[in-house]
């Protein structure tokens, strides 16, 4: 992982963690990984990103991790979202919600998280898998870098 400098917001210089490998001005797309080997797996991470039109000062980016953890009692995940005004590190509890859809449901704060807004059992997310096999995300609590968007399918999905 690297650092990649975004811009200027109130006079201090933006960070963002990468989540993909940088090669010289380009990102390398990590390897997709078969639904079998998905399914195989222990963990599977969701990541994708938004970005807003350049505004007076910067250009806005969120970038969302979503770590999914298979264990003999349930699933659980990591979700990290960085970028424009955030920092959000959270564990929740992953449970089905619909017939392709699973949810993520607030358990607790991680280090270096900035904000306090959620509450045990806050429906945060939810991944839904569409017919043409992409995966649709459907904001809960945890909200969109828009602030009326509900519902997004990322065209920059990585599933490893």
């Amino acid at each position: 992982m690297g650092q990649l400098l975004i811009g200027m917001s109130g006079g201090a210089i933006v960070g963002l963690t990468l989540l993909a490998q940088l090669s010289i001005n380009a990102f390398v797309p990590a390897r997709i990984l078969t639904a079998q080997q998905r399914s195989s797996a222990k963990t599977v991470t969701y990541q994708f990103s938004e970005v807003a039109p350049p505004g007076p000062g910067s250009t806005q980016v969120k970038v969302y991790r979503i770590a999914v953890s298979k264990a003999a009692n349930g699933s659980s995940a990591t979700i990290d979202v960085e970028g424009f005004q955030t920092a959000t590190y959270l564990t929740a509890r992953v449970k089905q919600t619909a017939k392709n859809r699973m949810g993520f449901f607030f358990v607790s704060y991680r280090p270096g998280n900035l904000f306090k807004l959620y509450k045990p059992g806050d429906l945060l997310l939810e991944l839904e898998t569409l017919p043409n096999r992409k995966i649709k995300i459907i904001f809960g609590e945890l909200r969109s870098l828009y602030e009326n968007r509900r519902e997004y399918i990322p065209n920059d999905l990585q599933i490893n």
